[in-house]
């Protein structure tokens, strides 16, 4: 990443990023910047503001450096959004199919007539990718101001880690969009109802729980974006779909700030599914959710499902709290099954320890949903403003609950993002790394048609001959690995890749020691090669038999010589270099004929002279 005096330290840090990608090679890092932002060209891009890199240096910044390698085709500009996963603290498992809330208010996100950048009038030609940049994720756009660039959006996260922060990407200006990109798939198939209450109460699962309206005012601002004020006597409501009677397990969850807190007990109703009477079976309680005012279980949150001709089962936090009126809260109420508890939440938080209970609901074949209203007494509502309610056949675990409400809440910093209106000059390509075994190269960077190139040396050495050309020429080598960079600016905004070229050092030369003659009778000998301090060493069989023990160790044994010449080569190799080969010959002679010197013989004084009767060896010469 390039921010005017930074420039070295951010290029060491995604220099070692490179080195450890398994995946993409080093050189398909794009970087484009200007002084204020980090903008990569489409596939290629990173925003952030110079003060914000300052903050990070300082407080060693907590994330990595994640480039993109592929783009969504037809789109000019993207923004990189990241998730701070310090934000959620309760535990440590991820979660898969996250809907996060995507809100900002950006200028490069007006429609073009009022400056900006988006094609659509109704902000369609705005998409999301995961974090590689190009797999486009479920998305849905609840609202959208063309004049002030507002955008309001939940986005299905595939994976939120909750211990490193997720990066995932705005995509926009397309305009050869003209349709809704928004799907109901947003919402995980354990979402049975997804309200947002903004403009309308429709369901905004593929279930189609649409509510039905019974008194009830538009709330504008709520959370997200408007809600809906619900006064006494007031509910909303779904009747008829089996979707929403739950036996088993369950998450309830709303935003709600009370006008008032009811005193009375059992009252201030959230949700509730349900009907009137107490006959038991079709019309019980599958669950209700409420904060009640007064009783035996003041300030307690409580719920209820039937069991039989109309059994309450009730359970409670195991904690009293004060709500405030006229505040926000996130409230939620978990029903596991396997583990026969019920958990509360306040604000992503759990309240209390968990609630255990004996029997599961029965029945409630017959039952409806009401929002602020209980079916079987209907005095007990509540009076507030709604905002953001779900209803889940899942249990969903404390880091879910904890990240909805940070996601969410009204000033949330669970997305951070920045902002750029670079126009991308070529991306640059530095070509592939070399290794060599000579001090100099020729560079294959891409020629750009737009911008001009520049190189640069980044780490180890070496002598660039013309800096402003692709190909140029590259002399005095160091040993190891030399780093360049190919700059392509356009502007004020730059395109950066690198390419490696490592130099290997020639092998030590070989010396294979000197020749041998053996016996046959003893075919075993220790070579005595020299011992290489570059490169490594092998023993080879040139001709002859031989058995090497260890074919990489210079006085290494040979066994198993067969008689006559045999001759065995010593080469030392250094990665890429040419390498060193020297020979040496073990002759092994075979065993000599038995010698055989004759009769004796005698002879007379007189006559002193013989011959001799040794035999002709066939192996070996004989010698008197």
């Amino acid at each position: 990443m390039i921010v005017n005096n930074l420039t070295y330290f951010f290029r060491r840090k995604i220099t070692r990023i490179r080195r450890n990608c398994t995946v993409f090679s080093r050189i398909s890092f794009s970087f484009i910047s200007d002084k204020n932002t980090t903008f990569i060209k489409p596939g290629h891009i990173i925003f952030f503001k110079r003060k914000t890199l300052v903050f990070f240096i300082v407080f060693f910044s907590f994330f990595i450096i994640n480039p993109i390698y592929s783009v969504v085709p037809g789109y000019n500009y993207f923004k990189k959004l990241t998730t701070q996963e310090v934000e959620i603290s309760v535990g440590t498992n991820n979660l898969s199919n996250f809907p996060v809330l995507v809100r900002l208010t950006d200028n490069d996100l007006r429609h073009n007539t009022s400056g900006g950048k988006i094609e659509n009038i109704n902000g369609y030609d705005i998409v999301f990718t995961s974090s590689d940049g190009s797999t486009i994720i479920n998305h849905q756009l609840e609202q959208y101001n063309p004049v002030t660039g507002e955008l309001i959006a939940w986005v299905q996260i595939p994976l939120l880690s909750a211990t490193v922060d997720t990066d995932f990407y705005l995509y926009f200006s397309n305009s050869t969009v003209s349709v809704d990109p928004s799907t109901t798939s947003t919402w995980d198939a354990n979402f049975k109802a997804t309200y947002h209450l903004n403009l309308n109460q429709n369901d905004a699962t593929s279930n189609g729980n649409n509510l039905t309206l019974t008194g009830t005012n538009l709330q504008s601002p709520a959370v997200a974006a408007d809600g809906r004020d619900i006064e006494t006597t007031e509910k909303m409501s779904c009747s008829g779909n089996a979707g929403l009677r739950i036996d088993g397990d369950l998450t309830l969850e709303t935003w709600i700030s009370f006008e008032t807190i009811q005193l009375v007990a059992n009252d201030n109703v959230l949700i509730s599914c349900g009907l009137l009477g107490e006959i038991g079976g079709p019309d019980n309680f599958s669950y209700s959710f409420n904060y009640s005012g007064a009783g035996v279980n003041a300030f307690k949150f409580r719920t209820l499902w039937e069991i039989g001709a109309g059994t309450d089962v009730v359970t409670v936090s195991t904690l009293t709290t004060t709500i405030v009126a006229d505040t926000w809260y996130h409230l939620a109420m978990v029903r596991d099954i396997t583990n026969s508890y019920v958990q509360f939440y306040v604000n992503g938080i759990q309240f209390g320890g968990n609630a255990a209970f004996v029997n599961p609901p029965v029945g409630g074949t017959l039952t409806t949903l009401n929002i602020g209203e209980f079916q079987d007494t209907p005095a007990r509502d509540v009076d507030g403003d709604f905002d953001e309610i779900r209803i889940s056949n899942a249990v969903r675990s404390p880091e879910w609950m904890q990240a909805t409400y940070q996601s969410s809440r009204i000033g949330s910093t669970f997305i951070s993002y920045n902002a750029t209106a670079c126009v991308p000059p070529d991306i640059s390509v530095a070509g592939p790394n070399q290794t060599i075994c000579i001090s100099s190269a020729t560079m294959a960077a891409n020629t750009p048609t737009a911008g001009v190139g520049t190189w640069s040396l980044i780490s180890g050495t070496g002598t660039i001959s013309n800096s402003l050309s692709p190909n140029s020429s590259i002399t005095a080598l160091g040993l190891g690995d030399n780093v360049f960079e190919w700059t392509i600016t356009s502007g004020t905004c730059t395109s950066i890749s690198d390419v490696t070229i490592t130099v290997d050092q020639a092998p030590t030369t070989s010396t294979a020691g000197t020749s041998q003659t053996l016996c046959v009778s003893s075919p075993s000998t220790t070579l005595n090669g020299n011992n290489p301090s570059v490169g490594n060493g092998s023993w080879t069989v040139f001709s002859g038999t031989a058995s090497i023990t260890s074919p990489t160790l210079n006085n290494t044994t040979v066994t198993g010589l067969a008689t006559g010449t045999n001759v065995l080569q010593w080469t030392i190799s250094n990665g890429v270099c040419p390498s060193s080969s020297s020979s040496m010959t073990i002759q092994v002679d075979p065993a000599a004929s038995i010698a055989s010197a004759g009769a004796n013989q005698t002879l007379c004084i007189s006559n002193p002279t013989t011959t001799l009767a040794g035999n002709t060896p066939t192996s070996g010469t004989g010698s008197w």
